[in-house]
């Protein structure tokens, strides 16, 4: 006679926890038997060796996004600067030191930055929720994946990580690509700035 039982964890960090402690305690309960205990990543290689490279794809996609935001940040922050350098020699000449103009072109970074973010949000945000309630049917992507035990219908979610990581890697990069525009705002001299054509 076989039997397979399978377990559904709250939180899938406890796997391995739980698979050490069936493999210690199941053989005492049922001497004699032949027991086969898998977590779902050895019972399944396949699936996990491709959810690890959708992980890894993912970073690469990533690093291209923030790579493309930050040229977009540094763009439009220094065509600003520059339209504004006549503004900056006023308030250089009217005592603003230049470690304060840096942070005001930092903070006008920042908060492009976080308002964009935020709307991002809401979007992503609402758009994983409906689909995580409706579910996205993959029938006709997904052949082979009922071959794996996956059912053709999947229903995202999100993590805190998911929120948490972009939103700080997007602020890390705003930061980052306005520095040059900062810099560039506050180098020149006052009275140099507020001649600038």
């Amino acid at each position: 006679m076989c039997t397979s039982i399978a377990i559904a964890l709250a939180d899938p960090r406890q796997l391995g926890a739980l698979a050490a402690f069936a493999r210690a305690e199941l053989p005492a309960l049922r001497p004699g038997e032949a027991l086969e205990i898998l977590t779902w990543k050895e019972r399944e290689p396949r699936l996990a060796a491709m959810l690890d490279l959708m992980a890894n794809t993912a970073w690469v996609a990533y690093a291209m996004m923030f790579a493309g935001m930050a040229f977009g940040i540094a763009n439009a922050l220094l065509m600003s600067v520059y339209e504004r350098i006549r503004e900056f020699g006023v308030l250089r000449s009217l005592g603003l030191p230049a470690w304060r103009l840096v942070c005001l072109v930092l903070l006008e970074s920042l908060l492009l930055t976080l308002g964009g973010a935020l709307v991002g949000v809401v979007l992503g945000v609402s758009a994983v929720w409906t689909l995580g309630r409706v579910g996205v049917d993959l029938a006709s992507f997904t052949g082979g994946l009922s071959q794996l035990g996956v059912g053709s219908t999947i229903y995202p979610r999100l993590e805190t990580l998911d929120l948490v990581s972009p939103l700080g890697l997007a602020l890390a990069t705003a930061l980052l690509a306005a520095a040059w525009p900062a810099w560039k705002a506050a180098r020149p001299a006052p009275r140099e700035a507020v001649r600038h054509v």
